[in-house]
């Protein structure tokens, strides 16, 4: 079978009113387009993005076109569709999580556990590159917190980490606060399939935020 497109929906959970009825919109439209959607389920964006999509998506679609990598946190709606990590790639994910942390020290636990901080973490490179890592997602839309609250490099929260994969992986990132020569920048970075469907969503982004 053929991959469809993907891209990975994340952010705070400080996400304001008017961009998580962005992210819902996103979401519907590009599930309406067969784009499959990685996530977190966690409170705010990540369950924006969720509920768009499940807003359109069929029971037969959800096992591809919906990936959960869920928090300790996650909203119920997306419990039965859970993907937990292999076995296999437990110890690759902790190499993952503290190569890209600002403060790796802070992630001391020396097991798996998905609500420790290290399981948090670990998590953000799944939504970025699926279950074995080797299938990075062709962009990722993402909601920070505030501008004025921002940190990028040094944010020690699970969408700072998302960030910094992404960049390293070169997977772009249509961030909804950016400007639109940045998220045209990120554009010219796009090599996946069915741009002018990208190219109608960042239109749809700079039109309605």
């Amino acid at each position: 079978m053929q991959r469809p497109p993907t891209y990975t929906g994340v952010g705070s959970r400080k996400t304001t009113l008017k961009q998580l009825s962005l992210m819902r919109n996103i979401a519907r439209a590009l599930a309406n387009k067969g784009y499959r959607l990685r996530t977190g389920d966690a409170e705010g964006a990540d369950s924006a993005f969720t509920a768009g999509a499940l807003s359109l998506l069929k029971p037969e679609q959800l096992k591809e076109l919906l990936h959960a990598y869920v928090a300790h946190d996650a909203t119920k709606s997306l419990r039965q569709y859970e993907r937990k990590p292999a076995a296999d790639m437990i110890e690759t994910l902790i190499k993952v999580a503290r190569k890209y942390h600002p403060n790796p020290s802070a992630l001391s636990e020396r097991a798996w556990s998905r609500g420790s901080p290290l399981g948090l973490q670990a998590r953000n490179a799944l939504q970025l590159g699926g279950d074995r890592l080797d299938d990075l997602s062709d962009f990722a839309v993402m909601a920070f917190t505030p501008p004025s609250q921002r940190r990028f490099a040094g944010d020690l929260g699970g969408t700072g980490q998302a960030f910094r994969i992404a960049k390293a992986k070169g997977i772009p990132v249509f961030d909804l606060d950016a400007s639109e020569a940045d998220m045209l920048s990120q554009l010219a970075f796009y090599k996946g399939p069915d741009k002018q469907t990208v190219e109608r969503m960042l239109e749809y982004i700079l039109r309605n935020r």
